[in-house]
């Protein structure tokens, strides 16, 4: 199946909800969500070559937005199971493996958040007013907690955390 996604530009956004994907990055993965946007790095590596990749996507399955962190290739496999319908029988192989691990954060219009992360089965549907996941995400949620923004987030875990 050809991997044909709808990146989201800066500022794109399902009704109050938000996502910016330009930011810059050192080394790692970061996404970030403060209740109003989700924001990401855009860093990807292949071996020592640095490129830029997108790591948010709007869904049409529930109108939502979905941040991914992980290899790229498990990263679209995931991508593709939420949009195809979810079955527990058709998650990805890759994405279970020690070696082709994916975490995703979906932010549905209504605000809920749910967390995937090797197994079909979301990790739950989280209340807190702000997430973070990725190698910066604990950076990013600290930041958030002293009042910053998710882009402000990502910014702050992108200067300090090293890699992945």
């Amino acid at each position: 199946m050809p991997l044909s996604r709808d990146k989201c530009p800066v500022g794109a956004g399902i009704g109050e909800i938000s996502a910016s994907c330009r930011v810059g990055s050192d080394k790692m993965t970061v996404i970030a969500w403060d209740g109003k946007t989700l924001a990401a790095d855009r860093l990807a590596m292949n071996g020592y070559i640095r490129a830029e990749a997108t790591k948010i996507f709007k869904l049409s399955v529930y109108d939502s937005l979905v941040g991914l962190s992980g290899n790229y290739d498990s990263c679209m496999a995931v991508l593709d199971w939420l949009e195809g319908g979810r079955k527990p029988t058709a998650w990805p192989a890759a994405a279970q493996s020690s070696e082709g691990w994916t975490r995703a954060i979906e932010i549905r219009r209504d605000g809920t958040v749910i967390y995937y992360e090797r197994h079909p089965f979301p990790l739950g549907f989280l209340p807190a007013a702000f997430h973070a996941i990725g190698a910066g995400g604990e950076c990013a949620l600290g930041a958030m907690a002293m009042g910053a923004t998710a882009q402000q987030a990502v910014e702050v875990a992108c200067k300090f955390i090293t890699g992945c």
